[in-house]
């Protein structure tokens, strides 16, 4: 009745944020596809990577390589900035952003007249 028992516990705490950088092509063309690719890392585990477009979640995703093809919306116009962002969440609840811009290149969509080969008429 008398004795005693000593345990002892170990805790960790992780106060350090992940890392997350982004990787984006300078300039897309607007109805293309491309795939947008983030790396992180956290020293005990990263939880997911969430994918953003102008500020709009694309898709999360917990499993490396972390990456999502972005549909480029076809009637956005040449030289239409976009912002794309990826957050990487550790399993603490702690986050890094990385954000890139690219920007839109050539016509969008389909502009002017069409002609017949043949009668020359639309």
């Amino acid at each position: 009745l008398g004795q005693e028992t000593q345990s002892s516990v170990t805790v960790t705490s992780d106060r350090t944020p992940p890392t997350v950088s982004l990787s984006v092509p300078g300039n897309v063309q607007p109805g293309g596809t491309y795939q947008i690719q983030a790396q992180a890392n956290d020293s005990y585990g990263v939880s997911e990577v969430e994918f953003l477009v102008d500020g709009v979640s694309m898709t999360r995703t917990s499993v490396a390589p972390y990456q999502f093809n972005y549909l480029v919306p076809a009637n956005l116009p040449p030289n239409q900035t976009i912002t794309l962002s990826a957050v990487a969440r550790d399993f603490s609840g702690s986050s890094a952003v990385a954000t890139a811009t690219t920007v839109t290149t050539g016509p969008s969509g389909i502009t002017g007249f069409v002609f017949d080969d043949v009668t020359g008429y639309v």
